[in-house]
């Protein structure tokens, strides 16, 4: 017995069928009520044309379905967008680490720097790794303790240089080219590259903790090295504005210890046992002994030069214990 007002009419217009009435819902000349239904129907279809296009087979070519509101790009061709890039990024790795260094005469740490390279591989890196070991003279048999499918042994017995340090920058050239070389083949399957260089004639017991947490900080640094207690490796070190002196070093050493481990020190040059790079900051580099000058210097200073790299120490120690 509800009433439907229109027109501001007081007049009954409909009646619902109540109690099994037969009467019509409409009256039969009353024609805008019909009206009002056809209204009530278009209401409808505008509301759910996705699901009237897809129960009539459309597929959406119809301009005026298809058109999406403010010039927005359309849901599908959106979704198909994010989805590849999605899928892009789902089968990239997150690093990859070409772990390298040279070698020269160091048959009596082979076992003991093995044991070190290969759980920095597997712990920090989850075994996405290539180990490279560039040396002269007789072969230190790396493959005995290296998986061989991880190993790539780079022989220098043809070094022109006769001075220990010319001949270390030749050796280290060669791992870093063949580092390179590779880096162009896979950079595009991983997010970060890095190539992790480590004095080889030591028996340190790496902290692994700290390289793993240097990743974490990689937006601050494109090299990085690590502290030690009673740093002695002077020989590579410049501060930032290439002070090399006896004060340079005190002060380097107090800045650096008065830092926490999230917080790094530029220099223009520092290796000390263990380096981390990012492959993308070597590109047409390369070491370089000149004025008697260390090789790790040489190198760094072309990366500030080709590519404003940032070359940062890390208060974070690189060994738990010492070095013999």
């Amino acid at each position: 017995m509800a009433r439907l007002g229109f027109g501001g009419s007081h007049k009954s217009m409909a009646r619902a069928r109540v109690g099994g009435s037969h009467k019509s819902f409409c009256h039969p000349k009353r024609q805008h009520c019909i009206l009002i239904l056809v209204v009530m129907m278009l209401l409808f279809i505008v509301h759910n044309t996705k699901w009237l296009a897809r129960l009539s087979g459309h597929n959406n070519n119809d301009e005026l379905l298809s058109m999406p509101p403010n010039n927005a790009p359309a849901r599908e061709e959106t979704m198909a967008t994010t989805s590849a890039s999605t899928d892009v990024e789902a089968n990239k790795k997150r690093h990859f680490a070409f772990i390298v260094g040279a070698a020269m005469n160091v048959h009596k740490y082979v076992d003991h720097v093995s044991t070190n390279l290969l759980r920095v591989a597997n712990e920090t890196f989850d075994n996405n790794y290539h180990i490279i070991i560039s040396e002269e003279k007789s072969p230190h048999n790396w493959e005995n303790t290296i998986p061989t499918d991880r190993l790539t042994v780079v022989r220098t017995e043809n070094n022109p240089f006769h001075d220990r340090i010319s001949r270390l920058a030749y050796a280290r050239n060669q791992y870093l080219e063949l580092v390179l070389q590779r880096y162009s083949e896979i950079q595009d399957q991983y997010e970060d590259c890095y190539m992790v260089v480590f004095d080889l004639d030591f028996t340190c017991e790496i902290n692994f903790e700290s390289i793993g947490k240097a990743l974490p900080l990689r937006e601050n640094w494109d090299a990085i090295s690590f502290n030690v207690a009673n740093y002695w490796d002077w020989y590579a070190f410049q501060a930032l504005d290439h002070g090399t002196d006896q004060a340079s070093r005190q002060k380097f050493l107090k800045d650096l210890n008065a830092l926490n481990e999230n917080e790094l020190l530029e220099v223009t040059s520092a290796f000390h046992i263990a380096g981390m790079y990012k492959l993308s900051h070597l590109i047409d580099t390369k070491y370089v002994f000149e004025r008697g000058e260390c090789e790790h210097v040489g190198l760094h200073k072309m990366m500030k030069k080709k590519h404003n790299s940032s070359i940062m120490v890390s208060p974070m120690p690189i060994y738990r214990f010492g070095c013999i």
